[in-house]
């Protein structure tokens, strides 16, 4: 069967934002047709409730979830039926996990089968000899998740052994096989304790674990859950599909169901996460619970930042104005996780309560977000490239790695608590050498000279002394300098392009939890005169996982988003001067002549759907109403594109990548029902939802439609 593109014919745009947006983008050449309305009924289908909606928060260094059972439409007290994992098996913090709801991202095979997952896998890891890892065909990885996005590699980045990324797979298993193993096991061991829970709580049990006041129900019904996992807004497309592809095959999606997945971006996870905050506050209040989950905890109020220390407080009526949403407030969230760090600026409105109607807080998002490779993890790789180069040698270090893996694995440990234990009075951080690596230092180097000011060993005992002042310039420092930019960058674009100042500045994920990059950033937001918060902790699963469920369970709460692409189709047009300048100087269009019209078309046009930084509101639908190209054509080929340029014409363009594409068969005969073959309408749409993008053709005459979703990009 042969594809051809839509022929352009006519413009329909469903609301008059987007009609705004893109007037005048229409070329001069275009055939002259008579504009008609969209053929749209407006009716949506109703999904039915699911059981729970499930946040995941798939993370470079931890992962946790959150879960909402029974989740009500308009329920004022949904936020208190939050569940929650704050005691994940075998976390060395024992019950004093610093409220992280997190276990670690981890897995530990043995041959080609998974053993455990999590603390469970890095704790059988540490407690094995050297003799009983050589002794079984063992594999222990962590950070799998950066090998799921290429391109740092493919750019130059850090190594991936430097960022304690194991990149020796098992045999015959490949990034996305090692990520569909873990989430399996998340997944198995999430649904048995919410069962667990809901199970307990029908017995008039308070469900062992936490959680939450209303009713819950007495069962939990597997077939209709959703799961809505996190992903880093700055990944590509391919690495998102990898993702979703991981998580179809790990069970995250019902067969009842093919939409039960959702991917969050989690800059946008960690903005809802605010407006949990002030909900929370109010739902506390109407509801007087006793009983919360840790999830619940530890969203708390948002805090000031002030002296590179977080103040603490629940907030409430004595706390400052600044601590709490208004309407009109424009929010910068900087979500500074283990592998990535993304900046979003979103615009707060508040529908006051009125009657039985709780208040509502909405998002949009005011300028189009930025991500950089800086979280947590660089910094580590930029401290063991300190440690290799300039204090222990490359040879020796690289001769320590080989022979004791799990001592690699305990220092990586000590040095992420060292991180975290650091305060404004420090002014040097002492880090313990491993045995081995200590033992092959005294044998091999003992009376090397280190040159590198800032840093010193004491080879009698393996201590190393970092000083606080080449911590913050070469070991933090290039990370939180690309964050520092891009907030600065995001900042810029809201107060200058959009019109939208910032108000509040808002920390969020694991790497904010250093003394040093909110140090950093409290500089920044003094000098942009904005008060910096964060909630009581920022690497909580909550401040994504819960809100990822929170976007499922209410996707309306945010309510438009910045356009990161620009996004349209390929179709054709009539050859004009314009395209013949494009062809002779770039080699496109195509130019195509079509003996039915007598006339010549350009082949490889790009129609515009809509524009980079352009707000565009969640469900908003854009449509476009084409004809076949010639009167033997038997299908319809619509192939959707994106580029990062803001104004684009032809899909030759550099940067112009196809991101999806469906064929709409035509009818046999489809001819003889009109006087002219420009009289049979194809319609295009592009319905912007919450997580994805979704491609409809439709024939309105057989009402035949073809559709396509793709991943938010």
């Amino acid at each position: 069967m042969s594809r051809s593109s839509p022929l352009r014919k006519l413009v329909a745009i469903t609301t008059a934002a987007a009609a705004a947006a893109l007037s005048g983008s229409g070329p001069a050449a275009d055939p002259p047709q008579q504009q008609k309305a969209p053929a749209d009924d407006g009716r949506k289908q109703q999904q039915p409730q699911p059981a729970a909606v499930i946040g995941v928060d798939f993370g470079t260094s931890g992962s946790g979830y959150a879960a909402i059972l029974a989740p009500g439409a308009t329920d004022p007290q949904l936020l208190l039926r939050i569940k929650s994992c704050a005691q994940w098996p075998d976390d060395p913090a024992g019950s004093d996990n610093s409220g992280e709801l997190k276990t670690k991202t981890a897995i530990l095979y043995r041959g080609g089968r998974v053993d455990s997952i999590g603390w469970s896998a890095w704790k059988r890891w540490m407690s094995m000899t050297a003799t009983e890892r050589q002794g079984a065909d063992w594999c222990y990885l962590e950070g799998f998740k950066l090998l799921l996005d290429e391109r740092p590699q493919q750019q130059g980045g850090p190594d991936l052994v430097a960022l304690g990324v194991s990149s020796e797979l098992p045999r015959g298993k490949s990034a996305v096989d090692v990520v569909v193993d873990y989430l399996s096991e998340l997944r198995r061991f999430t649904v048995k304790r919410l069962q667990a829970q809901a199970a307990a709580k029908a017995a008039g049990n308070n469900g062992g674990g936490g959680g939450g006041g209303g009713a819950v129900v007495p069962s939990l019904d597997t077939s209709s859950l959703v799961w809505c996992v996190t992903v880093p807004a700055m990944w590509e497309e391919k690495a998102k599909q990898k993702l979703r592809s991981a998580a179809n095959r790990a069970g995250l999606v019902t067969a009842a169901n093919p939409e039960s997945l959702i991917l969050a971006l989690e800059p946008e996870a960690a903005a809802v996460a605010m407006v949990v905050t002030n909900r929370i506050a109010a739902t506390r209040a109407a509801a007087a619970q006793q009983h919360e989950d840790p999830a619940i905890s530890a969203v708390g109020a948002l805090s000031p930042v002030t002296g590179g220390q977080q103040k603490t407080g629940r907030g409430g009526a004595s706390a400052s104005a600044e601590q709490h949403l208004a309407d009109g407030d424009v929010v910068l969230v900087v979500d500074c996780g283990g592998g990535t760090a993304d900046v979003t600026l979103h615009e707060v409105a508040i529908d006051a309560a009125a009657g039985d109607s709780p208040m509502t807080i909405h998002l949009k998002e005011a300028a189009v977000g930025k991500g950089v490779l800086a979280g947590g993890r660089f910094v580590d790789a930029a401290l063991w490239e300190l440690l290799r180069g300039q204090v222990v040698g490359p040879a020796l270090w690289d001769e320590w790695m080989r022979e004791h893996p799990g001592e690699w694995t305990d220092l990586a440990m000590r040095w992420e608590s060292k991180k975290r234990a650091m305060k404004r009075s420090d002014t040097v951080v002492e880090l313990q050498l491993p045995p081995g690596l200590a033992a092959l230092w005294q044998q091999q180097a003992p009376s090397r000279q280190l040159a590198k000011p800032g840093v010193s060993l004491d080879s009698a005992n393996g201590l190393v002394h970092l000083d606080k002042e080449l911590l913050r310039t070469e070991v933090f420092g290039p990370a939180m300098e690309k964050v520092a930019a891009a907030v600065a960058e995001v900042e810029s674009e809201g107060r200058r392009v959009r019109g939208k100042k910032a108000t509040k500045m808002l920390l969020a994920g694991g790497f904010c939890n250093s003394y040093l990059l909110r140090e950093r950033l409290r500089e920044l937001a003094k000098q942009l005169g904005l008060p910096l918060l964060a909630p009581p902790m920022p690497g909580a699963a909550v401040v994504t996982g819960t809100c990822a469920a929170l976007l499922g369970a209410e996707p309306g709460l945010v309510r438009a988003r910045r356009c990161r692409l620009t996004y349209g189709i390929r179709c054709r047009c009539l050859w004009s001067s314009e395209e013949a300048v494009s062809h002779s100087a770039f080699g496109y269009p195509q130019r195509i002549w079509k003996p039915e019209d007598s006339e010549y078309y350009a082949d490889g046009v790009f129609e515009t759907f809509a524009r980079r930084g352009q707000l565009v509101k969640t469900d908003e639908t854009v449509k476009r109403t084409f004809c076949p190209t010639s009167s033997t054509t038997v299908a319809i080929a619509v192939d959707v594109y994106a580029t990062e340029a803001p104004e684009a014409r032809y899909v030759g363009e550099p940067g112009m990548r196809r991101v999806a594409e469906v064929t709409l068969e035509l009818p046999a005969g489809w001819r003889q029902g009109v006087t002219r073959r420009t009289d049979y309408d194809v319609e295009v749409e592009l319905k912007f939802g919450a997580a994805e993008i979704t491609v409809v053709a439709r024939d309105p005459r057989t009402r035949n439609a073809v559709a396509a979703r793709f991943d938010w990009l």
